[in-house]
C-alpha cells in the first residue's frame, strides 16, 4: 500500500492504494482504496479496493470492495515515485491504515487530530466541568481558521 500526494493550488490531499503495477522506474500504476465507514477517526475506518459499476441507467457507481464484480472496472491512476508520501506499508488485518502512517499523515498536516477531552472551566469564583457534548469545533472555511463553541448548561 502506499499513500499518493494529490495536493494541488486549493490544498493538501491524498488517497491511499496498491501499486497494481511498475510502468518504468519511476512511474507505477496504483489502484485507488476507499472506504466505507462513516468513522470520524481514520484509524477506525477499512479500506477496500474501490471499482467503478456501471449500473442500469448508464451512470458509474463507486463501489468499495475486495470481491468486484465481474463488470467493474478497478479506479486506477498513475504515478512517480516523487508522489509518494512514505513508503510502503501494508493494512492492519481489518484493512485499516496502521497509526504510525496516521501520526505521519497528522505530522505532515493532512489530516486533523481529533481531541477527545473533559475541561475545567473557572468563571469568576465557581467552577463547572464541561463534558465533549458540550464543546463543539467549528470549522470556517472562508476564514480558514477554526473556532471552538462552548455550550453552557444551566
Amino acid at each position: 500500500m502506499v499513500i499518493v500526494d494529490l495536493s494541488d493550488a486549493h490544498g493538501q490531499d491524498f488517497r491511499i492504494g496498491k501499486v497494481t503495477r511498475k510502468i518504468d522506474r519511476k512511474t507505477f500504476e496504483v489502484h485507488y482504496y476507499e472506504t466505507n465507514s462513516r468513522a470520524r477517526s481514520m484509524n477506525q475506518r477499512a479500506y477496500f479496493p474501490n471499482y467503478y459499476v456501471l449500473q442500469d441507467s448508464g451512470e458509474s457507481k463507486e463501489v468499495n470492495t475486495l470481491k468486484n464484480a465481474s463488470d467493474s472496472v478497478p479506479n486506477t491512476n498513475v504515478f512517480t515515485v516523487d508522489e509518494l508520501l512514505f513508503k510502503p506499508f501494508h493494512l492492519t488485518k481489518k484493512h485499516h491504515v496502521p497509526k504510525e502512517i496516521i501520526e505521519k499523515l497528522q505530522l505532515a498536516g493532512f489530516v486533523c487530530l481529533i481531541v477527545d477531552f473533559t475541561m475545567l472551566c473557572m468563571l469568576g469564583s465557581a467552577s463547572f466541568r464541561m463534558m465533549k457534548s458540550q464543546v463543539r469545533v467549528v470549522w470556517d472555511d472562508e476564514l480558514d481558521e477554526c473556532e471552538l463553541r462552548i455550550r453552557r448548561e444551566e
